[in-house]
């Protein structure tokens, strides 16, 4: 898969939830999905609910392997490609997640970097050409500085000039997704729970909003802005 130049992060959601994920792209905040083992035992068919949310959105979903042993994890990683050109998978960044990564670059299957909470696992991901990275930012937090430890992710790659990039999980607040804009980071993953909060909207700026519809209102009545326009000529520079 070849991870096209960003413009903006992007945000991905940690879910097989079929309706949350069809209104990520109704608002169009959805860039993909992620999944791990604990999520996706909690479906019925797994095969038939990565095909729903392949088909329900256009972007790429993340599969992590459930095997420990390197030639396993490639045969797992192998299948999951399988499903569709935009399956990711997902690999520990550990002794045997290594091996069976090098593997699967050599094969052109795009790895995500799973479990990463310190720079020696980025560093050692993005040498093997991973396209993602995933550190969980809450579990950071808890053996250190998340932001600081994050910082220093963020500076590797952009000092190798590595095409790996960062997606940010395990986030738990609105305040962790916007500190990881802030720094540079190239995608967030967040639960269902989290994205509802980022999209809800807020009693102040819906304040300002009612007020603007009362003010029109009081001069127009019920017409719309199209209404008062009319037939506009668009030959107007």
């Amino acid at each position: 898969m070849i991870i096209g130049i960003r413009s903006s992060m992007q945000i991905w959601l940690d879910t097989i939830d079929e309706d949350v994920i069809a209104d990520g792209v109704k608002t169009g905040v959805l860039y993909g999905v992620t999944t791990n083992p604990s999520i996706l035992s909690n479906a019925d068919n797994v095969l038939e609910t990565l095909t729903r949310i392949l088909d329900i959105q256009s972007g790429p979903v993340a599969v992590q392997v459930t095997s420990t042993d390197p030639k396993d994890i490639v045969e797992e990683g192998m299948r999951i490609f399988e499903l569709s050109p935009r399956m990711i998978v997902k690999v520990p960044i550990n002794r045997n997640g290594l091996v069976a990564i090098a593997q699967l670059r050599r094969e052109d299957v795009p790895v995500m970097g799973t479990g990463i909470l310190f720079p020696t696992q980025v560093l050692l991901a993005s040498n093997l050409g991973v396209s993602y990275i995933a550190p969980y930012f809450s579990h950071m937090g808890d053996i250190g500085d998340a932001g600081v430890t994050l910082k220093t992710m963020v500076e590797m790659l952009r000092v190798t000039q590595s095409s790996t990039q960062i997606l940010a999980a395990s986030l738990k607040q609105l305040d962790h997704i916007i500190l990881c804009a802030s720094q540079g980071v190239a995608a967030v993953t967040i639960k269902p729970d989290l994205y509802y909060k980022l999209i809800a909207d807020h009693p102040v700026v819906e304040g300002f909003y009612q007020k603007f519809l009362f003010d029109w209102m009081h001069t127009h009545g019920k017409l719309s802005i199209k209404d008062v326009l009319g037939q506009v000529n668009c030959n107007y520079r």
